[in-house]
């Protein structure tokens, strides 16, 4: 009898060790899975920026650094074709028109792209439009006072190229995480 009931201890005993055992094998399971969805849904996101927000965009970008690059230029040519003293009526004037149309560029920009980086990341939406493009306008608007042709010419490139690489930079910096 006494060794009838020791089995039974040792059955029962066994039993609870494979419920935990099976219990724990299931959590394992239920974990992993979790990762793996949350990894596919970060890459299946990361792809859709880089295929759908990026690449088809680029065309976007290009060009509006480059009409930016001819529309300040051409402010740049009206205020010094007049030879008209700093500060004058007409010269603020085309000062007002010209910072107009490169407003107008820039929101092209926002509506035609940045409006998509902001559904995805507002915190980048924001640095690009405030700390990238607006801060190029700010140092464009001042570079129009230049009077130096080649210093202007040379100046107002590089400051576009460089606000274009940080721009480009900081869009592909999602990707690279």
């Amino acid at each position: 009898m006494f060794f009838l009931q020791v089995v039974k201890e040792n059955e029962h005993h066994i039993g609870i060790e494979n419920y935990i055992g099976m219990f724990l094998l299931i959590l394992l399971f239920i974990a992993e899975r979790l990762i793996n969805s949350k990894e596919k849904r970060k890459e299946f996101r990361l792809n859709w920026y880089s295929t759908i927000v990026i690449l088809p965009n680029l065309k976007i970008v290009n060009d509006f650094f480059q009409d930016y690059l001819i529309e300040a230029s051409k402010i740049w040519e009206n205020l010094n074709s007049n030879v008209l003293d700093f500060g004058t009526i007409q010269n603020n004037e085309i000062k007002v028109e010209g910072f107009n149309r490169l407003q107008k560029l820039i929101k092209n920009l926002d509506f035609s792209f940045l409006m998509l980086i902001m559904n995805y990341d507002m915190r980048l939406y924001n640095k690009l439009l405030n700390e990238v493009i607006y801060a190029m306008n700010d140092e464009v608007l001042t570079l129009l006072d230049d009077k130096n042709v080649s210093k202007f010419k040379e100046n107002i490139s590089d400051q576009i190229k460089d606000s274009k690489s940080v721009f480009l930079s900081q869009l592909y910096s999602v990707v690279q995480k």
